[in-house]
């Protein structure tokens, strides 16, 4: 195809329009920087490897596997996914005693702290690939909340999964999303999060959620799958 011209960037915006990404599927077999039907394509990202939480775990292993690749490190591409607003949904459920400004942030702080343990764990890796966080579930849950919640606070570096809607509502204001990636919020708000918030029982939890979302969904499609062998095996 033909080489596509570099994203425009807004000179008063930290944020290259290109960074805020449709919903993915994985069907790209493009080693080209792109977008194709709405997956978010990186370089090499048949060569990517892929991890999905809600915490601070997994990259040791990434680096110990990546080190045993027989092809080298040369197109070795990672990207960290970490999920957002849910976490905001969970606190909001399961830790009310949050004060009205650490409330609704829980999500942010988690994602903004393992985006900066991301950075330093691949900064001495010396790798030709930028070792990147992929934002996930960026879309508000609260009708009071702003739509550009999430991506606005997230706005400056790697990669925003964001539904359609999120799409379309940051295309449609015109304020400029500064680099806020690396801005914490007041210590005092950090402070009620860390005192309140139990990170190992909240992934325990997002993580049962998670996976009977993907689990019941594929049980009832076997389920479909089998039925439907029967009838035509019966009508035979």
């Amino acid at each position: 195809g033909r080489p596509r011209a570099p994203p425009r960037r807004d000179p008063a915006c930290a944020w290259p329009r290109s960074t805020i990404r449709p919903r993915c599927r994985p069907t790209c077999t493009s080693t080209r920087a792109r977008n194709c039907a709405g997956w978010c394509c990186r370089p090499a990202c048949r060569r990517s490897r892929n991890i999905t939480t809600w915490r601070n775990s997994g990259r040791p292993r990434v680096w110990r596997g990546a080190q045993r690749r027989t092809d080298g490190l040369t197109h070795f591409k990672s990207v960290y996914s970490i999920f957002v607003s849910r976490v905001d949904v969970y606190t909001e459920k399961n830790v009310p005693s949050l004060t009205p400004a650490a409330q609704g942030q829980v999500g942010i702080v988690n994602a903004k702290r393992i985006w900066q343990l991301n950075q330093t764990f691949w900064q001495d890796k010396q790798l030709p690939l930028q070792q990147e966080m992929i934002f996930a579930s960026t879309g508000t849950k609260k009708p009071t909340d702003p739509p550009d919640k999430y991506v606005r606070a997230l706005a400056g570096a790697d990669i925003q999964t964001n539904p359609p809607a999120t799409n379309d509502a940051v295309e449609n204001i015109t304020i400029p999303f500064p680099r806020q990636v690396d801005q914490l919020p007041p210590q005092s708000v950090l402070a009620d999060i860390d005192a309140k918030v139990d990170q190992q029982k909240m992934e325990t939890v997002l993580m049962d959620e998670g996976t009977k979302k993907f689990a019941d969904p594929q049980h009832a499609l076997l389920k479909l799958i089998a039925e439907k062998r029967a009838t035509l095996v019966t009508a035979k």
